[in-house]
C-alpha cells in the first residue's frame, strides 16, 4: 500500500460490482481535509466479477483508492488482509453498498483530534427509504437500529458517549486506532458473512473484546453513511433466516468461554429461554400486535439458532463450522 497516511478506510467487498459505483461516487463528492492523509482500500475477497477492473477505472477520480485481492472467503479475512497491509493510525471501516455523507471525513478527523480520550467510535448510520415499511419491522416508525435485513443506526445530531440504552456500533460505520488491534487480536474468523452464510457479530465481537480492555465508545453524528433498504430482505423469511444465523454467531461467540449443563450438547438454559419465548408468542397472539407477535418469533428464531450451532459442536464439527449452505 501507499506511505504513510492517518486515517486508512478499509471496505470488503465480495461481487460488488453493482454496489461499489454508487459508493465510488460518493467518495468522490466527500470533502477531504487538508492534512489529514487518508487511504481508501477495497478488499476484493475473490469476487467472480470485475471487481478489480472496476476499482481501476474509479482511481483516476478517486487519487486515495487502492486495490487489494485476499483469496481465503470470508469477511473477517478479508478485513484482517487489510489491516494486516495497513500502518494508518486510524482505521475505519464501510460496507460497499453504503454511501457516505459529504462531511463523513470531516467527522471523523473532528471526532479523533477533539476527543482524545477515546479511541472507539460508532458512525451513524441512516436507512434509506423510498417507501414506508410494514409495520411489522418498526411498528411504522423511524429506523433507528438494525433490524433483520435492514441496517440503522441513529441515535440523532449530538456526538455522546455510548450507554447501556445504545446498541454497540455497527460494522457498516465505524472507527478506531490501529494500534487496538495490536492489543486485542484481529477480527475473529469464524464470525462475519461469506459466501454461502449470513453469520455475523464480528464487529460486536470485536467490541466487546475493546471494552474488556478499558476502551470507551463515542458516538459520532457526524460521521454518517447511508445504507439502502434492499427489497428482498424486507421480508419476514429474510428475517427469520437472519435471528437464525445470529444465533449461530452468539453461539461462536461464547463456545469455550465457560462451560453449561446441557442435554444433547444443548445448553439447558437456552431450553428455558426457547419456552419462555414461546410462551411469549403465545400469549402476544391474544393482543393482535403484529409487531409484538412477529417479534417474539424472531426470537424464538434466534434460540433455535443457538441450539443448532451448540448441536453442531457436540456432533463433531469444527468449532468454526458453518454447515453446508449456511445453515
Amino acid at each position: 500500500m501507499s506511505g504513510a497516511v492517518d486515517l486508512a478506510i478499509l471496505i470488503p467487498t465480495f461481487r460488488g460490482r453493482e454496489s461499489l459505483p454508487r459508493l465510488f461516487d460518493s467518495l468522490v463528492r466527500m470533502r477531504r481535509v487538508p492534512a489529514f492523509r487518508v487511504q481508501i482500500v477495497v478488499i476484493d475477497n475473490n469476487s467472480p466479477d470485475d471487481t478489480r477492473s472496476l476499482v481501476r477505472q474509479w482511481q483516476p477520480r478517486i487519487a486515495e483508492l487502492e486495490y487489494l485481492f485476499h483469496a481465503e472467503p470470508g469477511k473477517c479475512h478479508a478485513l484482517n488482509a487489510g489491516l494486516a497491509a495497513s500502518s494508518a493510525r486510524w482505521v475505519a471501516f464501510l460496507d460497499h453498498d453504503v454511501e457516505v455523507d459529504e462531511a463523513y471525513l470531516e467527522g471523523i478527523h473532528r471526532a479523533v483530534t477533539m476527543n482524545p480520550d477515546f479511541h472507539v467510535f460508532g458512525g451513524r448510520i441512516l436507512a434509506d427509504r423510498g417507501e414506508a415499511l410494514p409495520y411489522w419491522v418498526n411498528r411504522g416508525q423511524a429506523m433507528k437500529n438494525s433490524r433483520g435485513g435492514i441496517i440503522a443506526h441513529d441515535y440523532g445530531d449530538e456526538n455522546r458517549a455510548y450507554d447501556a440504552s445504545m446498541r454497540l456500533p455497527v460494522g457498516a460505520n465505524f472507527f478506531c486506532q490501529r494500534d487496538l488491534f495490536d492489543r486485542v487480536g484481529p477480527f475473529d474468523v469464524r464470525l462475519g458473512p461469506r459466501p454461502g452464510a449470513q453469520i455475523a457479530g464480528e464487529e460486536s465481537e470485536l467490541l466487546h473484546r475493546f471494552m474488556s480492555a478499558g476502551e470507551r465508545i463515542l458516538y459520532c453524528a457526524d460521521a454518517a453513511v447511508h445504507h439502502p433498504i434492499v427489497r428482498e430482505r424486507v421480508s419476514k423469511r429474510y428475517f427469520r433466516y437472519r435471528h437464525f444465523c445470529d444465533g449461530r454467531a452468539g453461539c461462536l461467540v461464547v463456545q469455550g468461554s465457560g462451560s453449561f449443563r446441557s442435554i444433547f450438547g444443548v445448553p439447558i438454559y437456552l431450553f428455558k429461554a426457547t419456552l419462555k419465548s414461546l410462551y411469549s408468542w403465545v400469549t402476544s397472539l391474544a393482543r393482535f400486535d403484529a409487531y409484538e407477535i412477529f417479534n417474539c418469533e424472531l426470537e424464538l428464531w434466534y434460540y433455535l439458532g443457538a441450539m443448532y450451532q451448540y448441536r453442531l459442536r457436540s456432533a463433531g464439527a469444527p468449532r468454526d463450522t458453518v454447515g453446508a449452505n449456511g445453515i
